[in-house]
């Protein structure tokens, strides 16, 4: 389940060589460090997706989930404004990977001495200042998507397992009676 990193730290290599050559703001390792998280934890809900669901269901659930997340982001309805619902927004990478990016976008302003990234982040609900507490958020998930994958795996491989012992048995049982 950790296979996939080589490849996914190559591609958001690249990625992120793209999206500093089109000039945006903030720092070239800050967004390679936000999209290996971002990768990674969104692998990880694939990983735990692809596992626990049948194939035939797996696109239909995949686009749910994806609309679920990308309504879990913190932008609308704001963090600020959902009140003791907040910790359903901490559980989906969208929130913490919208939070990561708006530091970046933003870190400039204070940089040149504009106040304008906090009253803005005050608006949204999040929080300045914790972007590798971002980053750390989006790899938990990550693994947490890949615990529940290999817990799903392991639900899925044992009746399997039973049965394909069974069947050797039999064999052999035939084999040599």
């Amino acid at each position: 389940m950790l296979v996939n990193m080589v490849p996914m730290i190559t591609c958001n290599a690249v990625f992120t060589a793209c999206w500093i050559l089109l000039g945006h703001s903030g720092s070239t390792n800050g967004w390679f460090s936000l999209f290996i998280a971002l990768g990674f934890a969104s692998s990880g809900v694939g990983c735990a997706i692809s596992l626990a669901v049948s194939r035939q269901n797996l696109y239909l659930v995949s686009l749910i989930v994806c609309f679920i997340f990308a309504a879990f982001s913190g932008i609308c309805p704001r963090l600020n404004s959902v009140g003791d619902a907040e910790w359903i927004w901490d559980l989906s990478f969208a929130r913490w990977s919208s939070e990561a990016a708006f530091t970046l976008y933003t870190e400039h302003y204070a940089d040149e001495g504009l106040d304008v990234s906090r009253p803005a982040a005050e608006q949204m609900g999040y929080t300045l200042g914790r972007f590798e507490h971002d980053i750390g958020a989006l790899w938990a998930l990550g693994f947490a998507g890949r615990i529940i994958g290999m817990i799903s795996l392991v639900r899925v491989a044992q009746p399997a397992a039973k049965r394909l012992e069974h069947e050797f048995v039999i064999k052999i049982r035939s084999m040599l009676g």
